[in-house]
């Protein structure tokens, strides 16, 4: 329906005008009888017209109706009687029975329902305005000055990169080992330190958060008591939001800076968890990263395991793994280079709590040569 009658198309792209007894009348509306689609009704500026037979003939239904009136609406209904029942839209409801009869409905004018929201928004306001006049203003004495708190100066950001800007503050590793913090930026950074006399050597552990700092299956703890038989100190490493990838990168990057300053030359990441993908992020941007253990590792990112290219990863997963499918560890080994290793426990869970000895074992086979430049075959743990 058009400002000049009514069009039709075969095709959807090529229109003509269609039927006789409209002519040029602005059609507003169009609606079909659910039960027969020959019979279409149009809603005009010049009032409701009918077609029988698929809109190629057209006649006035103007029984009941002002003449002349603009009809924008038209609906057709089956819901309460075999026939159709025909309701035209003007400032009334019309409706039109099959029989061609016709039957005022009534109803609010448009004019009456706008007059009536005014009203109710003009009550509304003035009453508004008259609650608001019965509150006593607070109104400060002559010469009061609100006192405000002077501005804090928000802390500098330290810098993300090892061996940049003044020393953090704040980072102090226990002579006897045990728990720390590490400074980091907008945050401390909680850890567990494992000392090992003086040493270049490190190996830093974290897990699913502060929660999981023993790690899976409570291995970090055997892991950082061998280690230090080997003369390689460890940090356990809480990261303090393990959800969010930016902070849990910025944690690992402040832990490498402070081992770094210390005098650390060489680091093996051993993270589990949502931790992996910050420890793989973070070992691609270090150059003191030999290695990377990435333990239940929940995505496989092609592009962070290509940047590791040249240094070693070991990928550890449960078989029965509910939480990140094993198939996440084939992947992540499809996508990283030599030097790799993939070890699949079998029959074990995210936690790997049946192989706690043996996932031991495995991380210090790999782990130690890395660090110390030697072949697996004269390690003695």
């Amino acid at each position: 329906g058009t400002n000049q009658g009514i069009f039709a198309t075969t095709d959807g792209l090529n229109w003509k005008p269609y039927g006789t007894g409209l002519g040029t009348t602005r059609v507003l509306s169009l609606a079909t009888d659910p039960q027969s689609s020959a019979v279409i009704f149009a809603g005009t500026d010049q009032g409701v017209f009918t077609s029988s037979d698929g809109g190629e003939t057209w006649h006035s239904v103007a029984n009941g109706l002002p003449a002349g009136i603009p009809v924008g609406v038209v609906v057709v209904s089956h819901a309460t009687r075999a026939a159709p029942v025909v309701v035209a839209a003007v400032d009334h409801a019309y409706r039109f029975p099959s029989s061609g009869t016709s039957t005022f409905l009534g109803g609010i004018r448009l004019v009456g329902l706008v007059a009536f929201l005014a009203l109710l928004f003009w009550v509304t306001t003035r009453q508004n305005r008259i609650m608001r006049s019965m509150i006593p203003a607070n109104e400060p004495p002559p010469g009061y000055q609100p006192r405000r708190p002077a501005p804090r100066p928000r802390p500098e950001p330290q810098s993300h990169i090892r061996g940049s800007g003044p020393p953090p503050t704040g980072t102090i590793f226990p002579a006897e080992g045990g728990a720390m913090v590490i400074n980091a930026p907008f945050g401390g950074v909680e850890a567990i330190y494992t000392p090992a006399g003086e040493t270049t050597l490190a190996v830093v552990l974290a897990g699913e958060g502060r929660r999981a700092m023993d790690g899976p299956s409570g291995a970090f703890g055997p892991l950082a008591t061998a280690l230090q038989q080997q003369s390689i100190m460890s940090v356990q490493v809480g990261l303090r939001q393990p959800d969010l990838l930016d902070t849990s990168i910025s944690d690992f990057d402040a832990t490498l800076d402070v081992l770094q300053r210390r005098g650390v030359t060489r680091v093996v990441l051993i993270a589990w968890g949502t931790a992996a993908v910050a420890a793989l992020h973070a070992a691609a941007q270090s150059v003191l990263i030999r290695g990377a253990a990435l333990i239940a590792l929940p995505e496989a990112e092609a592009a962070p395991l290509a940047a590791l290219e040249g240094r070693a990863i070991l990928l550890v997963h449960g078989e029965d793994d509910m939480i990140t499918p094993v198939q996440v560890a084939h992947a992540a080994y499809a996508a990283s280079s030599a030097p790799r290793q993939l070890l699949i426990l079998a029959n074990d869970d995210h936690a790997l709590s049946g192989h706690q000895a043996e996932l031991v074992a495995e991380i210090l086979d790999w782990a130690i040569p890395l660090l110390k430049h030697v072949s697996p075959e004269s390690v003695s743990v």
